[in-house]
């Protein structure tokens, strides 16, 4: 929120070169997806609003970006919008039969 609130504030001198604004643009996004996997860390089942809340970002944006970093595999979970949470998953370990199975 804060990287974005500063974003606002000195957002003509910063979008004003495109390669800045791409490097900015995908600074804001890593930061996101890694404050948001810090905020589930603790959880296995967490309301989206509370998510949002703790994050201080609209619900829909936080849900939209759960959405993208389950289908891009950096978050191993599903996302319940029935009911509005999100269920984490624990890592899988990868098994050494795994590995010797494919040898």
């Amino acid at each position: 929120k804060e990287f974005e609130s500063v974003l606002a504030q000195y957002g003509k001198q910063l979008t004003d070169n495109p390669i800045i604004q791409g490097h900015i643009a995908h600074l804001n996004e890593g930061l996101f997806e890694q404050n948001l996997l810090r905020i589930l860390e603790p959880f296995c089942r967490v309301e989206l609003a509370h998510v949002a809340k703790l994050i201080e970002l609209p619900e829909n944006r936080v849900t939209q970006k759960l959405g993208e970093m389950i289908l891009d595999s950096k978050l191993s979970g599903t996302l319940d919008q029935g009911i509005g949470v999100i269920i984490v998953f624990d890592k899988d370990a990868i098994r050494s039969t795994y590995g010797n199975s494919l040898e």
